[in-house]
């Protein structure tokens, strides 16, 4: 009785490569091309000894390698799924026995870091409110998320990990911070951070006003919502330009979701720097693109060396 099985490490660190999918299946990756692996079959077992090691690293249906180590060292030159199938052949008293195992390899030509997203929901109670928090919806653009790590009151510490959900409980008004950070299996991670506004229970709100401008480059009236600290919610029509105040927390971060033109984009400010909110293709925040004449470095250009050349006659 045989039972192959085999594993990928790389070859500079000895860690070992695989992504889990949420169903539990494994896959091999991500490996980047040129990177030196080490496959790696010596943990097969058997009642008898083994004789041979089968590898087709390509999943050509050829065999690559054969012989009676248990590893093999190999890299690949071009990004692709690779199905690897070892072969492990044992000596019987009637002959020979043998198992294979076939494994995708996920080869790429760079890694991708996860996109970490919180889905929330604000619940108030009598004596308090409840902050649900849901961060199944982030995602890894090339695999799976490995693990989640949750800061519930921002101090740069985890307070749950491992799981996608949670909650936080509070009893008073404020301003409450939440960062997750999400892991892929290639060690990868990105943080998202969402403040919280609660202004229904017991105790004293610090606030004050801003004012913040959107600018609409769409070149029509658009429909914009902004949700301030999600709390306070903002609807508006802007044609060209338009200021209004919102409430802020004067003494730390302030978030801002903005949504128009079938998109949405989140904002962390502080209470000092200016904001200007352009919609266009994107939502974005900065300053507006300064306008130049076309050719107008060409000119200057010009103009510099119609100067250089007078000054040396």
């Amino acid at each position: 009785m045989v039972d192959a099985k085999f594993k990928i490490l790389d070859f500079e660190t000895g860690r070992q490569i695989y992504m889990k999918t949420p169903d539990g299946k494994i896959i091999y990756g991500n490996v980047l091309v040129g990177q030196k692996l080490i496959f790696d079959g010596t943990e097969s077992n058997s009642i008898y000894p083994i004789k041979e090691y089968r590898w087709d690293l390509d999943g050509d249906g050829e065999w690559d390698r054969e012989g009676p180590g248990g590893k093999t060292i190999y890299s690949y030159d071009k990004p692709g799924i690779y199905n690897v199938t070892m072969m492990v052949i044992v000596r019987t008293p009637d002959g020979t026995d043998a198992d294979k195992i076939t494994h995708p390899v996920v080869v790429v030509e760079k890694l991708l870091p996860p996109v970490a997203i919180i889905d929330s929901k604000v619940i108030y109670e009598r004596n308090n409110a409840t902050i649900y928090l849901n961060g199944s919806a982030s995602y890894d653009p090339d695999g799976y998320i490995h693990s989640y790590g949750w800061d519930l009151n921002g101090d740069g510490k985890w307070d749950k990990v491992m799981v996608n959900k949670t909650e936080l409980k509070v009893n008073k008004n404020g301003y409450y911070t939440v960062v997750l950070t999400v892991y892929d299996y290639d060690l990868l991670s990105n943080s998202t951070t969402k403040i919280f506004k609660i202004d229904k229970l017991d105790g004293n709100l610090n606030e004050s006003i801003k004012t913040i401008e959107i600018i609409n480059k769409l070149g029509n009236a658009t429909d914009v919502k902004i949700v301030v600290n999600n709390c306070d919610v903002y609807n508006l029509t802007v044609e060209k330009e338009k200021a209004i105040n919102i409430s802020i927390n004067p003494d730390g971060l302030n978030e801002i979701d903005v949504f128009a033109n079938g998109k949405e984009r989140a904002f962390l400010i502080n209470a000092t720097s200016p904001v200007k909110i352009f919609i266009e293709n994107e939502i974005y925040m900065g300053k507006e693109i300064e306008k130049k004449t076309p050719g107008f470095e060409f000119i200057l250009l010009l103009i510099a060396l119609l100067l250089f050349a007078f000054r040396n006659r």
